[in-house]
C-alpha cells in the first residue's frame, strides 16, 4: 500500500556557511574575469523537518538525526564591467552540492542537494 504524504513547503534546514575559496582573476581595461572554486564549511542555524516515521507509515515525526555540519563544494565564475576605477558591476553564475547527506549516516534516507544561481551586483571598492 503506498501513502504519500505532502509537506510541500513545510520542511526548512537552514546552515551558516562559511566559503573557503580560490581563484585567478584577469583584468582588461574595462572588464575582469575571475574564477573561483572551493568548499563552503555550514554549521546548522534552523531545522524544522517533518518526515514519515519509518515503524509505522501513518504517522509524520519530527526529523532529529540532522548533520549539524555540512561540507559543500562551490564553484562560480564572475564577468565585473568596470564603471570607473573604484566602481564596477558583475555578473556571477554559481554552482554548490553538498558532499554528503544532509541527514546521518544512521538515518535510512540519504538526500544530497545541488544548487544553481545567479548573483548580479554593484561592486565598490574604498
Amino acid at each position: 500500500e503506498d501513502i504519500t504524504i505532502d509537506n510541500s513547503g513545510l520542511n526548512q534546514i537552514k546552515y551558516f556557511e562559511i566559503p573557503l575559496l580560490i581563484g585567478y582573476q584577469y583584468n582588461t581595461n574595462l572588464f575582469a574575469l575571475e574564477i573561483n572554486t572551493g568548499v563552503s564549511l555550514g554549521f546548522l542555524s534552523y531545522s524544522s523537518l517533518k518526515v514519515p516515521d519509518f515503524t509505522n507509515n501513518d504517522e509524520i515525526v519530527k526529523a532529529n538525526n540532522i548533520n549539524k555540519s555540512m561540507l559543500n563544494f562551490v564553484a562560480n565564475a564572475s564577468l565585473y564591467y568596470h564603471l570607473n576605477s573604484k566602481t564596477s558591476l558583475f555578473v556571477s553564475p554559481y554552482f554548490k552540492q553538498n558532499m554528503q547527506s544532509v541527514f546521518n549516516n544512521n538515518y535510512p534516507v540519504k538526500q544530497q542537494f545541488k544548487t544553481f544561481g545567479v548573483n548580479l551586483g554593484v561592486n565598490i571598492r574604498f
